[in-house]
């Protein structure tokens, strides 16, 4: 029974927050609501989502823009069976990586203050979408577009922005001149508080964000300046790395892993004497 007094251990000093639990962990909503047995399965569970986030570390530590993901390990309180189920509570760490040069004409990089600034996209007709993966090309119909899912980036007035070629040049306010002209300003937004974009943000793909909600905007800085600059020739990289605590996950799993074993052949072989007709 190591591995039970391990795993008990450690559920029982995660930080208590009085939630119901209903609805909180569905694949174990038809879980008995012994004690221990549900709080052991979903710990389990959630350990499972830290091995499973430090391998989309590794896996998308190449991919611009790429923000990672962090999980926080919440044991919420049922009161009406006096149980508790240890559940995953996932926000983004929303640091910028480092620019690399790539020399590239249509490559941009965001700089901004704590990594708020986003490129903003097409996604559908009525939906805006946000990332920091700056790598366009220009379409057939000679649209800037993302490199991912060819979506149509957008300029300030939120229209299109058309360009004859890639004979670009780009100033650190977004203007792209296009053969020396005009041909728009492209359109950054930088949020204002990380706490709300933590809340509000929701990721598709690798690197593509769209809000739940609108959250408050940041238009200038204490001193007046924008609150950003765009650089041409580079592009964002991927903020994410292997993570330092994945091994201290892995043997947090491991023991759910061992009790929550345990805990089922110890129930299965108690209504098997109960069954039994002798």
């Amino acid at each position: 029974m190591t591995g039970f007094n391990t795993i008990i251990f450690f559920v029982f000093v995660l930080v208590l927050v009085p939630i119901p639990v209903c609805g909180s962990n569905s694949d174990f909503s038809e879980l008995p609501h012994f004690f221990s047995l549900r709080e052991i399965a979903t710990a389990h569970h959630t350990y499972q989502q830290h091995n499973i986030r430090s391998i989309s570390y590794v896996r998308n530590v190449l991919v611009p823009g790429f923000i990672k993901q962090d999980i926080e390990v919440i044991r919420y309180y049922d009161p009406q069976n006096n149980t508790h189920e240890v559940i995953p509570k996932y926000t983004y760490r929303f640091w910028s990586g480092v620019p690399a040069e790539t020399g590239g004409n249509l490559d941009f990089h965001i700089d901004s203050p704590q990594g708020r600034g986003f490129f903003v996209f097409q996604l559908t007709k009525d939906l805006k979408a946000y990332t920091r993966d700056g790598r366009f090309r220009i379409d057939h119909k000679g649209r800037l577009i993302t490199i991912s899912g060819s979506f149509p980036v957008l300029n300030s007035e939120g229209g299109h922005i058309f360009l004859k070629n890639d004979d670009v040049t780009v100033s650190r306010k977004g203007t792209i001149y296009n053969e020396g002209i005009n041909s728009g300003i492209l359109k950054v937004v930088v949020f204002k508080y990380i706490e709300e974009m933590k809340n509000a943000f929701d990721g598709f793909g690798t690197n593509m964000f769209i809000l739940r909600y609108p959250i408050a905007v940041e238009s200038k800085l204490d001193d007046g300046s924008a609150p950003y600059g765009v650089l041409q020739g580079f592009i964002t990289q991927a903020n994410s790395f292997e993570a330092a605590d994945s091994a201290a996950y892995k043997n947090y799993h491991e023991a759910s892993n061992v009790a929550l074993g345990a805990l089922l052949r110890t129930y299965d072989k108690s209504q098997r004497i109960m069954l039994s007709p002798n």
